[in-house]
């Protein structure tokens, strides 16, 4: 018991030391009021709702059974992530965040837009309390800011090296396509065999959309997902040949060697495009070790020749 409490004065020391122990008092005193105010503004058709919501969660099974038995810490995390996921559930049901979700799939993520948003809010509590301990309010501002954008600024860079793939792959997945198309009974069957030849991220995305067809989903409605999945232009409008054919029944065979044409002369157009800036992102390094060169050689010559000066002087 001493032990624990020698602990504890300790602990009160190491936050005195460091100024927190006012914050910690305020965020207390915040959480008390929270808890006393919360029941006077809820309505009776809230907590029925509430109550019926948790009756009905006593008939699922857990979802971690382990839960209970991890450190103080993990409980800790998993209990404010499950908090903050209720609440963002109500705002995504209530129509916000439309486009995250589509996001996540662009990025090939298995992530919610529920869990996405419960890690943001969790990463900048984290950094404003790296800030708190800095003592300076501009700092907690700035590592709230930075925990609560890293997440979106790395789905991004995702999105981008996905798609950078998909256009890599999508020329010559294409040109097997348009060879197989006319020993096939129809298109369905022709991606079916080319993505069972190759696998790839594109042919991966072909895959899910045949099982989503197999499974009675429309053709029509299954490619348009397929194109907002991948994001490119490249797919978008080989979808829309897709379903442009299957409208008015014309022929895939000259639109699918068409399409492998123009998607791999925009390939071609990329790599010239990315080697264009290459070039330039390579000359400023370049430039900057010739000077550092010159001066180093130089440098020797031109001390020399001012100390002469000064002498004459």
């Amino acid at each position: 018991m001493l032990n624990y409490l020698k602990g504890g004065v300790n602990l009160l020391k190491f936050f005195a030391s460091f100024g927190l122990v006012e914050y910690t008092l305020i965020i207390c005193l915040t959480i008390f009021l929270y808890l006393i105010g919360k029941p006077i503004f809820t309505s009776n058709a809230d907590r029925a709702h509430k109550r019926l919501t948790s009756l009905l969660n006593l008939s699922k099974p857990k979802k971690d059974a382990s839960f209970k038995q991890g450190s103080i810490f993990v409980r800790t995390y998993k209990m404010l992530e499950n908090r903050l996921a209720t609440f963002i559930e109500q705002q995504i049901k209530k129509g916000n965040f439309g486009k995250l979700e589509l996001k996540l799939k662009q990025a090939g993520e298995k992530t919610t837009p529920i869990q996405f948003w419960t890690k943001k809010i969790i990463f900048a509590l984290i950094g404003s309390f790296l800030g708190i301990l800095t003592k300076n309010p501009l700092f907690i501002i700035i590592f709230a800011a930075v925990g609560f954008i890293i997440l979106d600024l790395r789905l991004k860079e995702k999105i981008d090296k996905r798609q950078f793939i998909f256009k890599n792959e999508i020329p010559d997945f294409l040109d097997l396509v348009s060879v197989t198309f006319p020993a096939c009974a129809n298109i369905e069957q022709t991606f079916e065999l080319v993505c069972a030849k190759v696998k790839n991220e594109i042919s991966n995305e072909f895959l899910i959309a045949l099982n989503e067809i197999k499974v009675g989903r429309k053709k029509r409605v299954v490619f348009n997902e397929l194109a907002e999945r991948t994001g490119i232009r490249e797919v978008s409008s080989l979808v829309t040949q897709l379903n442009q054919a299957e409208t008015f029944g014309t022929g895939l065979e000259d639109v699918l060697i068409t399409q492998a044409k123009s998607i791999r002369q925009a390939k071609k157009e990329l790599a010239e495009e990315r080697g264009n800036k290459a070039s330039y992102l390579i000359l400023a390094p370049a430039a900057l070790l010739l000077m550092t060169s010159i001066l180093m050689m130089a440098g020797p010559f031109i001390v020399q020749f001012i100390t002469s000066m000064t002498m004459f002087q």
